[in-house]
């Protein structure tokens, strides 16, 4: 029973269920029931676009509060980026889903004119093509979006040199960057290919280069000096077991927290780094701890 009172289920469950359920009411209350049936597929496809995003938010709110990250509230930024698309394209395929079960359920019913003729109901065609176009191409960009996943998941996971080469040559990986950011990603991917991927024009691209360790060194060098990956790869490089020494001292010297977080963890991280964060007395107490797990598994008993 305690689950359901957390912060978190409560805010995705009852929550928006109780928003919905009054903003519902005042609807009713302060505008007209609409009579047209593009406006009832509107008004329904209205209140389903605002539950979930009324469900997305406040889970999402609850998340940030509850958290004990520094950062969480950064997440906010999921609303505009992601909450307001998500409910504008439910609004969309639901009003044009709405509108085509009423139209088949209003072209059902007939008129008795005087005189024992029968009149059927008049539909708008324009609106009916409209809306199964909708449909149409929501369903095929689902289709799309559930295909490359299930490539970027076989290009992460495969062990196949050459499917890795097959598939960078193929016409999805040129077309979806997330299928050649997913093999620059994967370690078995040859060094060859990581260095034709360190100049892939989609920094994300870049930035899963910078953090294989199969990368030659040479590659990232080029890339720490080039400030790759929209944003510089520092993070990436930090992790890469494989990344030259003098390049983890200076991420260590020029980076923030997150990168000192990442050397911390990094097991080609030089040990007068490790020293040099675990004195440091601005960093997180977590990295420090950290630190001090990475001298004591090299020997260094002094921390």
């Amino acid at each position: 029973m305690d689950i359901f009172l957390s912060p978190f289920i409560f805010s995705i469950t009852f929550g928006p269920l109780i928003v919905f359920s009054i903003s519902v009411f005042l609807i009713r209350r302060l505008t007209d029931k609409p009579t047209t049936l593009s406006g009832k597929a509107a008004y329904f496809s209205m209140m389903l676009a605002f539950y979930l995003f009324a469900a997305f938010t406040l889970g999402l709110a609850a998340l940030v509060v509850s958290s004990n990250d520094a950062q969480a509230a950064f997440g906010l930024i999921g609303i505009p980026f992601f909450a307001v698309p998500m409910a504008g394209g439910v609004f969309i395929i639901g009003w044009a889903a709405s509108y085509l079960f009423l139209s088949a359920r209003e072209r059902r019913k007939v008129t008795i004119l005087p005189g024992g003729s029968v009149a059927k109901s008049k539909l708008n065609k324009g609106l009916i093509i409209v809306a199964i176009l909708i449909i149409v191409g929501a369903v095929t960009l689902y289709s799309y979006n559930k295909y490359t996943s299930s490539l970027v998941d076989k290009a992460r996971e495969t062990t196949d040199e050459q499917e890795i080469r097959d598939m960078l040559d193929s016409f999805w990986a040129e077309r979806d960057a997330d299928i050649r950011k997913a093999i620059a990603y994967n370690e078995v991917t040859p060094s060859t290919l990581l260095r034709e991927l360190s100049t892939d024009e989609d920094g994300d691209v870049q930035y899963a280069v910078a953090s294989n360790p199969n990368t030659p060194q040479d590659v990232l060098r080029t890339l720490y000096e080039e400030r790759a990956c929209y944003y510089g790869c520092g993070s990436a490089l930090a992790s890469n077991r494989s990344t030259p020494a003098d390049i983890l001292r200076e991420l260590n010297k020029t980076g923030g927290g997150f990168t000192k977080a990442t050397l911390v963890t990094n097991s080609g991280t030089p040990t007068d780094v490790l020293i040099d964060i675990y004195q440091d007395e601005e960093v997180m107490g977590y990295v420090k701890r950290d630190a001090a797990k990475a001298l004591r598994d090299r020997g260094v008993f002094d921390y």
